[in-house]
């Protein structure tokens, strides 16, 4: 039985390969004629194929893994109610023989590996169950560059174009977590014939030197021309941000530009020499001929930016009621069926919801308040 003798199995197996190499029988022993090696070889060839699929099979079983990291990611993504790179840290996942991330053989748990996970669920939760007083809003109005000269002779101007960008620099004030929103008033002029339209293209991050970090936050085509204001809303987390108090261009960039037009070299463009308003003479690039057009009349910024405090992805797990003040098990029972219920998928019933609260409350003297310890648990 090659399926449960394992030594059986590697001795059929040596016997095959010798015998496709020629090597058995021995030279003393009379020769194999081609048909008699043909069935042998068909036999052992079957028997090995079949018993090794067995040993690959589950037996219909589902096999049990932990989630992969995207799946991990898109669950907490969608328990709490706010997209972060929640695995950013996390080591790789295994691959299959085949190249597969989801294989249940390549997705076990290992002891480092339940750690991370259980560091990324305390993050998370640190972020979604505030215990602070309501933030302070950063608001600013730019309307024109604040910044110019980086990287790729990129210049500073309301006029998008090759090699010129709406650059934004809030040095100090900032938010650093929650929702930031942009709006901005952009001039749309599309060429007379028909041709490309303008692509507004928002990015937010920093520069530490000679090198800007940025993520997109948003690209959009304008189709009509005329002046149009537009919004834009991101998670703060999920863009690259400066190390406060390091750096030679400290504080957090904004950048608005012409996708279609930013590094063009085709068209014909060349650069002229123009006087800027500090008297100084510098030199810009032209439009490319037949480009569509885009000048930002002003850009706002706010961030954190909430409708109310707590915000939202809070009062999801922790909903106002009248037994939080007043019956606190009560009131902790309710939150955790809901939360429990969401997170399984299912009706969770009393014996599963008692054993959380049983630890809820064994926690709670090590805490100075509800909602610490409801992390925690």
């Amino acid at each position: 039985n090659l399926l449960e003798d394992t030594r059986s199995a590697e001795r059929w197996h040596e016997v095959r390969t010798v015998i496709n190499l020629g090597e058995m029988p021995p030279e003393n022993e009379p020769k194999l004629t081609p048909d008699e090696r043909r069935v042998i070889l068909d036999w052992l060839n079957s028997t090995i194929e079949l018993a090794s699929k067995l040993r690959q099979s589950k037996g219909g079983r589902v096999v049990m893994r932990r989630l992969n990291h995207n799946e991990y990611r898109n669950t907490l993504s969608d328990l709490l109610g706010v997209s972060l790179d929640y695995t950013q840290d996390f080591p790789p996942d295994g691959v299959s023989p085949d190249g597969m991330l989801n294989n249940g053989s390549s997705l076990q748990m290992s002891d480092i590996q339940l750690e991370f996970y259980m560091a990324a669920a305390r993050a998370a939760l640190d972020r979604i169950i505030v215990t602070e007083d309501e933030p302070k809003v950063f608001r600013h109005r730019f309307t024109k560059s604040t910044d110019g000269g980086f990287p790729d002779g990129v210049q500073g101007a309301n006029d998008l174009g090759r090699h010129r960008q709406f650059i934004v620099r809030m040095k100090n004030d900032y938010p650093e977590q929650g929702k930031f929103r942009i709006r901005t008033a952009v001039r749309v002029e599309l060429p007379e014939k028909k041709g490309p339209v303008p692509k507004l293209r928002v990015r937010v991050g920093y520069r530490p030197d000679t090198l800007v970090d940025m993520e997109t936050l948003a690209e959009l085509d304008l189709h009509e021309s005329g002046e149009q204001e537009l919004e834009f809303v991101g998670r703060i987390e999920n863009f690259p941000l400066p190390v406060r108090g390091q750096g030679k261009f400290p504080g957090l960039v904004v950048m608005l530009s012409n996708a279609h037009d930013e590094f063009s070299q085709s068209g014909k463009t060349q650069e002229r020499a123009i006087t800027a308003e500090d008297g100084k003479k510098k030199k810009i690039w032209e439009h490319g001929m037949g480009y569509p057009r885009l000048h930002v009349e002003w850009l706002e910024f706010e961030g954190p930016f909430f409708d109310y405090w707590p915000p939202e992805e809070h009062r999801r797990i922790l909903f106002p009621s009248h037994l939080r003040e007043k019956r606190e098990k009560a009131y902790i029972r309710k939150v955790l069926k809901s939360f429990l219920s969401r997170a399984w998928r299912r009706p969770v019933n009393r014996k599963e919801v008692r054993r959380y609260l049983g630890f809820y409350r064994k926690l709670r003297p090590e805490f100075p308040d509800l909602e610490s310890t409801l992390r925690e648990s």
